[in-house]
């Protein structure tokens, strides 16, 4: 190696003190030393950099540090920055950093750092040498951070001037950051990296950096997302996302770029990141089952369970059956709503149950006297088969005073009606009470009355058929008595007056006793008085329900004298009968008969086969009709006692047999059958008897042979039971058979009796009804309908 010595002279580190004034005498004392030195070899055409640092110790001269143009300018040396600048002062510091670019030929380099405008005898100087060299080889050391490798990994011998390319092969994960010559940074990024014109040892350092990937949430309509900005994260690393549902909402779906990942779920957590993702949650409504159901008696619509969305709403629509009515809405057990047939369930937010309920209504009707000593309209209510009564009120005409008296009922699926009388302080009006619910609410509603309507009306009788119903009774016009037919063909809900045609031979006191309708056929009957003073059976029938009437006229028995009237009238089929009583000569008074068998169009009378020890009065006060039998209930006189009258047709009425029964074991006289029906085989008549005391009893007989034979049931009687028992009405509605009446208590006070039967009349048990709470006395039952 040959090298070339150039000498530049210095005077060293030789300081004089000199007091060249007493006054401005000072100290001369500066030192600069070389903080970074050069190399002591540098190569050809290589740069460098030395950075010296200049103290002032104790003096406070005024120094200046040389510039650039004070070294030879073929040495190459350069000051590249300087604070040194200035004078500096005891105490203080200035630093200067010089570059060497060497030249391209080796010698050797002398040098020196001196203060500015000084004798050449008394400057401070700092001298250096620098050995310019020609190298023939070189070493580049590689090396690779965390994250990767480098190829070649070694120390890679090198001739002057030469190149090498590194290569950086990142781990899993990872990718090439940075490169670096001696320390310094000359490329960032990139797999290889290539040193050109090597002409000094070098080291060449990659470093890497983990990959990174961004994953961008989002969400649907419904909630959010959190994290719900770009997420930046390392490769491998993982992200949990949390989903928030708003109100109403729930998390359906979780998606990886557009792919379905996961169903349901508050978080999703996202594993091992090695790629940009998107992740998207979508909502959706919560959504509620709604199971519906309905009871015995009716149906529900929607019938299936509902699934809905949160929030929403749902309309259920409740069909009752025949003769039912809605009684009420359950929701998950819970009563939300009496009545109606449709439900709204609003805002649902949970699962629920949903159920109809239905009832058939059972109806007994009367009155009572209040507190107040007034006359009311008494209703009793069941919604249970029976088991409990309740009573129900209803409005009454604007001129109501008092007397409020309810004689019949009648039911049409479950519109029900009661008809009677009340009085307005001056006369007696007919009373009309109306319930569209299957008499669980009652109100009253207009009763016209004929235009020569004057007084006295009396209302004995009501039927109902499909969409007509027909009230019966009397009424005064000032001069004569007139049968009174009320008609609605609303089922009850209002009602007008038909003025019937009376017989030609009509002189006075018509009065109407029942009524029947089967298809548009009605017939209504009752007495009449004719002209010659005598009174008759009095028959009038419709063919257009209960639009017109007209009178037929019966033929009579043979002995026929005076007083004929007709109690009750049945049709079945295209056969009708009426029963009733008519004297002969000497006041024999025999049941009467009539039969029709072209639905009233004609009348013929039928004479009963009679009891053996029949001897006088004796009345047909009830009949009903199943198909072809027929069942009848009166009573009679044997000459000593009055006793029950029962009579049986197995052919349409064509033909009677009386029938006997048994008798309560304290039976003594006075008996009356009022009523009686059938349902399937079982019969029930009904009615009252009196005791060796006098002391009237209610009778209830019943048969299980469609009328062929009968017995006396056993009836329990109220603990308070006095005197004064009756029954009054009966019926059956489905199995479930009522007999209605009154009786006196021990206190004397007239109250309602009532006996239920779960099974068609086989056996009885008294009931006792809640009554008013203004109930005083007098309290009765007369009509007793249902709605099966």
């Amino acid at each position: 190696m040959k090298f070339l010595r150039i000498h530049i002279a210095c005077i060293k580190l030789i300081f004089s003190v000199i007091l060249l004034f007493p006054i401005a005498a000072f100290a001369h004392l500066i030192s600069i030393t070389a903080t970074t030195p050069f190399p002591s070899e540098v190569n050809v055409l290589s740069t460098t950099t030395a950075t010296f640092t200049v103290t002032n110790i104790t003096s406070r001269a005024m120094l200046t540090v040389i510039d650039r143009s004070h070294f030879p300018t073929s040495s190459g040396l350069s000051i590249l920055s300087t604070t040194c600048g200035t004078p500096i002062g005891p105490g203080q510091s200035c630093k200067i950093s010089v570059q060497l670019q060497a030249p391209p030929t080796p010698q050797t380099i002398s040098a020196e750092l001196k203060e500015w405008a000084k004798p050449s005898l008394d400057h401070l100087c700092f001298p250096f040498t620098i050995n310019v060299i020609q190298k023939s080889k070189f070493v580049v050391t590689p090396s690779a951070g965390i994250g990767g490798s480098i190829s070649p990994g070694t120390p890679q011998t090198v001739n002057s001037g030469a190149s090498l390319i590194f290569k950086a092969t990142p781990s899993a994960g990872f990718g090439v950051n940075q490169w670096f010559l001696d320390d310094a940074l000359v490329q960032t990024g990139g797999q290889t990296y290539k040193l050109d014109h090597i002409t000094a040892n070098h080291v060449v350092k990659v470093i890497f950096s983990p990959v990174q990937f961004t994953v961008t949430p989002s969400a649907g309509t419904g909630g959010s997302i959190s994290p719900n900005t770009p997420q930046t994260v390392n490769s491998g690393a993982s992200l949990i996302f949390t989903a928030t549902p708003s109100a109403g909402f729930a998390v359906n779906q979780w998606f990886l770029d557009g792919a379905l990942v996961q169903t349901g779920g508050l978080n999703y957590t996202l594993n091992h990141i090695t790629a940009n993702h998107v992740v998207r949650v979508i909502f959706s409504p919560l959504q509620f089952t709604v199971i519906p159901s309905a009871g015995t008696g009716g149906t529900i619509s929607p019938d299936t369970p509902q699934t809905v969305n949160s929030g929403t709403s749902l309309n259920f629509t409740a069909t009752p059956s025949a003769g039912f009515a809605v009684n009420q809405w359950l929701l998950d057990g819970g009563v939300v709503q009496t009545g109606g047939l449709t439900y709204t369930l609003n805002n649902i937010t949970s699962n629920h149950t949903v159920q109809a309920t239905f009832f058939s209504g059972l109806i007994a009707l009367g009155n009572y006297q209040d507190t107040s000593t007034i006359q009311s309209p008494l209703i009793l209510f069941s919604p249970d088969s029976g088991n409990v009564w309740s009573p129900e009120t209803t409005s009454l005409p604007l001129d109501f005073v008092s007397d409020g008296f309810i004689t019949a009922s009648a039911c049409t699926g479950i519109n029900c009606i009661g008809s009677g009388i009340y009085n307005n302080g001056a006369i007696n009006k007919p009373l009309l009470i109306f319930s569209s619910n299957a008499g669980s609410s009652w109100a009253s509603v207009t009763a016209p009355v004929p235009v020569d309507f004057v007084s006295s009306a009396s209302v004995k009788a009501a039927t109902c058929e499909s969409s007509t119903c027909v009230s019966v009774g009397a009424y005064f016009n000032g001069v004569l008595q007139k049968a009174l037919i009320s008609l609605s063909n609303n089922s009850g809900a209002s009602w007008s007056t038909v003025a019937p045609v009376l017989p030609a031979n009509f002189l006075n006191l018509a009065s109407l006793n029942t009524t029947t309708c089967t298809g548009s056929t009605c017939v209504a009957a009752g007495s009449y008085t004719r002209v010659g003073n005598v009174q008759q059976p009095l028959l009038l029938v419709s063919n257009n329900s209960g639009s017109s009437w007209a009178s037929v006229t019966p033929s009579l028995p043979p002995t026929y004298s005076d007083l004929g009237t007709i109690n009750s009238v049945t049709c079945e089929g295209s056969v009708c009968i009426g029963t009733g009583v008519f004297f002969q000569p000497f006041f024999q008074a025999r049941p009467l008969v009539l039969v029709s068998n072209n639905l009233g169009s004609s009348w013929g009378f039928v004479t009963p086969s009679l009891p053996g020890d029949f001897s006088n009065f004796g009345f047909f006060n009830a009949v009903t009709c199943i198909g072809s039998v027929c069942n009848g209930a009166g009573n009679y006189s044997d000459g000593s006692a009055t006793k029950p009258l029962l009579f049986h047709s197995t052919d349409s009425g064509t033909s009677w047999s009386s029938i006997p029964t048994t008798l309560p074991s304290n039976f003594s006289d006075l008996t009356s059958l009022r009523s009686i029906t059938c349902t399937g085989s079982n019969c029930i008549a009904a009615g009252d008897y009196v005791d060796a005391s006098f002391v009237q009893f209610p009778m209830l007989l019943v048969s299980g042979t469609q009328g062929a034979s009968w017995i006396s049931f056993a009836l329990t009687l109220p603990v308070d039971f006095s005197d004064f028992g009756t029954i009054n009405a009966l019926t059956c509605s489905g199995n479930v058979c009522t007999a209605v009446g009154t009786y006196t208590n021990t206190s004397n006070i007239q109250l309602p009796l009532m006996y239920v039967s779960s099974n068609s009349g086989i056996t009885w048990s008294l009931v006792t009804p809640t009554l008013p709470a203004n109930f005083s006395d007098l309290g009765v039952l007369n009509g007793a309908s249902g709605t099966l």
